[in-house]
């Protein structure tokens, strides 16, 4: 498996998921309540609900927010990928 990354500045998990919605990115690092509050449209996400993302591998420290159509790891590649700092 090739890999290849491109490093995009974004401020944090909030900045982090809106861009899924939009379809600009295909992976996203997250926390478990802001994915689910963006799945529901809550708090931050209000008005922009996003049924369409689904936590798909949970690390300790970080776990990754994936759009559905990301449902088995090998089908990572030639995705975008944004992992906070």
């Amino acid at each position: 498996m090739h890999i290849s990354v491109t490093v995009v500045e974004i401020g944090g998990v909030i900045e982090n998921l809106s861009p899924m919605r939009l379809g600009l990115l295909h992976v996203a690092e997250s926390n478990p309540a802001s994915a689910y509050a963006a799945y529901q449209g809550l708090l931050d996400f209000k008005d922009q609900r996003n049924p369409n993302i689904r936590m798909l591998l949970v690390t300790y420290i970080a776990p990754f927010t994936f759009r559905k159509e990301i449902n088995e790891s090998h089908s990572i590649g030639g995705k975008i990928i944004h992992p906070m700092a």
